[in-house]
This record gives structure tokens, C-alpha cells and sequence, in this order.
């Protein structure tokens, strides 16, 4: 219960092209709010989508441009996203969801990709501070 359950974080590019099909298909998440990129050329967050009246269903959130460096503050208020399914990335050390930051410059290295809790229900502070995330 309570977002404790986010699985299969996978990223299958090596500079992060490719973060799609992030998906709720809980109830409660109604509030996926302040999806923000502060660069320039992030002008294209394509096909987000939420199919249901309560958020069930945010998939296929993308952009194709090229400096998607700052995806800062996704943030869900909500209290039970047990199910944050298909959040993918190949690279190492994906033992913690929280904090999720890339200090590389290709995006090859989410680090600190936590979930120690049972209670990860503030998906807060999804970040990456480099400049090679043409897809996320």
C-alpha cells in the first residue's frame, strides 16, 4: 500500500530517449500536478494522458527535445500510487526511488533510485541536472 510498489524502473536508451509509459493505475493519483521543465527546448511534452477521471492511466510521457536537463518537481499529492508500473531504467543502483537524479551527462547513471519505504507516496524531486535526456 502506499506507493510501495514502484517496479521496473527501466530505461532502455543510454541517454535517457526513451522514459515512457510512466503509469499510475491507481484511484488516488488525481494530482500527477507541476510536471515542469525549466529549458528551452523541452517545448514538447507529447501525449500526456490520463484516460480515467482519477489519473489511472499517465502514459507515454514524452519529449523529443534535445535539453530536457531539469525535469524537476513531478510530484503526486495523492496518498495511494501502490502502483507507479513500468517506470524503467537499465542502468545500476535503482535500489531507492526517491530522488531520482542523473549526474552524468548521457543519463547512463540514475542514481539513487530509492524505495526503501513502504510508504512512497511523494514521488517528489524527479531529477536530472544534465543535458543529454532527449526523451524523457
Amino acid at each position: 500500500a502506499n506507493c510501495d510498489d514502484f517496479r521496473n524502473i527501466r530505461n532502455s536508451q543510454t541517454n535517457c530517449n526513451d522514459f515512457r509509459n510512466i503509469r499510475n493505475s491507481q484511484a488516488n493519483c488525481d494530482d500527477f500536478r507541476n510536471i515542469r521543465n525549466s529549458q528551452t527546448n523541452c517545448d514538447d511534452f507529447r501525449n500526456i494522458r490520463n484516460s480515467q477521471a482519477n489519473c489511472d492511466d499517465f502514459r507515454n510521457i514524452r519529449n523529443s527535445q534535445t535539453n530536457c536537463d531539469d525535469f524537476i518537481k513531478i510530484r503526486n499529492s495523492q496518498a495511494n500510487c501502490d502502483d507507479f508500473i513500468n517506470i524503467r531504467n537499465s542502468q545500476t543502483n535503482c535500489d531507492d526511488f526517491r530522488n531520482i537524479r542523473n549526474s552524468q551527462t548521457n543519463c547512463n547513471d540514475f542514481r539513487n533510485i530509492r524505495n526503501s519505504q513502504a510508504n512512497c507516496n511523494d514521488f517528489r524531486k524527479i531529477r536530472n541536472s544534465q543535458t543529454n535526456c532527449n526523451d524523457f
